[in-house]
């Protein structure tokens, strides 16, 4: 029998915040029988911890939890995701990430409001909490966006121009997603951008709607998370991702600044992460080139401390651009950067 929302969680060594997730999940205000309405579909992706177990546990007691595993690790959330899609059995679907929770409303707002509009898509706002300080996160979008009651519209064009790459603050209609056999890459970083755009272009509705005054999911990120390492490879691929994004794109009327820019900056940030500066230049030039012919017809506008490296990249001054790039990382762990990176890139 098919449920109202499917909520997909991959999860992989999280047995410090799966049952914080699992918890949010359950104790959602729901018109209804949750138990019967929401199904939750957690995908395993070879925890080595305890993160399986404490999910069967609590399957002991609820019967709308659904554990499958993954044979290998994948490495990535792709395969996971497409696995709980494969399983899921309901109209709409929805993410969560098992470090993270979502707030009491969640469910009921975005259902309620898909429901009740001719939207293929509703969104949120966040919060962000971490050790420096705690946030609230806003979408970013063009000023002449149509908004009316707190709503954001947009349209098949101007969907793009949402800044919020995020799966996990959105609900999307199951039956696009599987007619149309859209799925997640399951090999590179940031494989949730093709996933948006082919949703996008997708839908017939001409109308997504972002909720601005509602904060609904809540990100918990700790003073390391901009440490997270990111290898070379992963960065490289990431850029695959955004330019395959642009070959899919290129061909609409649009301004493509306004759509890679928050992208773009966020991979020249993950440099300073991890031990990627001090591989061998000829690798780093490697990922520089594919950042080079990524944007060489793109003007982008980006926050200073990033554009400062874009600019060398353009210029093909790659010597140069890790440098400074170094420079960057010596001074990565102060509040100031973190706070930067919280502001203007993280979106």
């Amino acid at each position: 029998m098919e449920c109202k929302i499917s909520i997909i969680i991959p999860m992989f060594n999280r047995e410090k915040t799966i049952s914080r997730c699992l918890n949010s999940v359950l104790n959602q205000k729901w018109e209804g029988d949750l138990s019967k309405d929401i199904e939750i579909v957690v995908v395993d992706d070879c925890s080595t911890d305890s993160s399986k177990e404490i999910v069967m546990s609590y399957m002991e007691n609820n019967s709308n939890i659904h554990l499958f595993s993954t044979e290998t690790n994948s490495g990535y959330p792709g395969k996971p995701r497409n696995i709980g899609i494969a399983n899921s059995n309901s109209k709409y679907i929805m993410f969560l990430d098992s470090d993270d929770e979502y707030d009491e409303n969640m469910c009921k707002t975005l259902f309620d409001e898909i429901e009740n509009s001719y939207a293929d898509l509703v969104c949120c706002n966040r919060y962000n909490f971490d050790e420096i300080d705690s946030t609230k996160s806003y979408a970013k979008y063009p000023q002449d966006t149509p908004v009316k009651n707190g709503k954001v519209f947009f349209d098949n064009e101007t969907i793009f121009y949402l800044i919020d790459l995020y799966l996990w603050n959105k609900i999307f209609k199951s039956q696009i997603l599987k007619e149309n056999k859209i799925y997640f890459k399951t090999d590179k970083l940031a494989e949730e951008d093709l996933f948006l755009y082919q949703y996008y272009l997708d839908c017939t509705s001409n109308c997504f709607i972002h909720l601005m005054d509602y904060f609904g999911y809540k990100r918990h990120e700790t003073n390391d998370s901009i440490s997270q390492s990111y290898s070379l490879n992963d960065l490289i691929g990431a850029v695959e991702i955004i330019t395959e994004g642009y070959e899919i794109l290129k061909g609409k009327d649009l301004n493509f600044s306004l759509v890679f820019q928050s992208r773009l900056s966020t991979i020249i940030f993950r440099t300073l992460q991890g031990s990627t500066l001090d591989e061998s230049y000829e690798k780093l030039v490697k990922l520089f080139e594919k950042i080079n012919d990524f944007e060489k017809d793109i003007n982008f506008s980006l926050p200073i401390m990033i554009d400062i490296a874009n600019k060398l990249i353009l210029k093909k001054k790659y010597r140069l651009t890790i440098y400074y790039l170094k420079f960057l990382r010596k001074i990565k762990n102060s509040n100031f950067l973190i706070k930067f990176y919280r502001r203007f890139i993280l979106r």
